[in-house]
């Protein structure tokens, strides 16, 4: 009997994890906006019932394309891990995702290692997107210095593409 609902609890969490959810649909895939020479991109993909995400900026000099930063750089070269997903949230009518976004690129900063903001992700067509950035503010005592701004874009119109490695 245990084994029965032990292998029912195992199929529920996997099947019940695994199931796309439609509302996300629209929202997963390649987005981009591009600024002169630079782009910033960012991949949006559903996970565990939510849309998690990464997104970096390059430029391109000469027809040769190269990455400024990304958000899921390398961490700890010793044990090879990376920072993983700087996107996180979800979205309940499939027109609007609302999260967290870490900027954790800080350029020139020296100080800070991670920003958080609120993002507001909004679909304006099947291809084309409005990303907006909100600062949240941080009660966490031990990071007493807030940086001020973000390094990423916080108000674009993104472009949905069908591959944008």
């Amino acid at each position: 009997m245990k084994k029965i609902i032990g292998l029912f609890l195992m199929m529920f969490f996997l099947f019940g994890f695994s199931q796309t959810n439609n509302t996300h649909n629209s929202f997963t895939g390649y987005w981009f906006w591009k600024d002169q020479n630079k782009t910033f991109k960012v991949h949006i993909y559903s996970e565990y019932n939510m849309l998690k995400g990464d997104y970096w900026l390059t430029e391109t000099i000469n027809g040769q394309e190269i990455t400024i930063y990304k958000s899921d750089k390398l961490v700890d070269v010793f044990f090879d891990i990376n920072f993983g997903n700087a996107i996180a949230g979800n979205s309940k009518d499939g027109k609007t995702f609302n999260g967290v976004i870490k900027d954790n690129v800080l350029l020139g900063d020296g100080i800070h290692g991670v920003k958080e903001g609120e993002l507001n992700f909004v679909l304006l067509s099947s291809k084309r997107a409005r990303w907006k950035i909100k600062h949240i503010k941080t009660f966490d005592k031990k990071r007493k210095i807030e940086p001020e701004n973000f390094s990423i874009p916080t108000n674009i119109v993104l472009t949905k593409s069908r591959n944008y490695n």
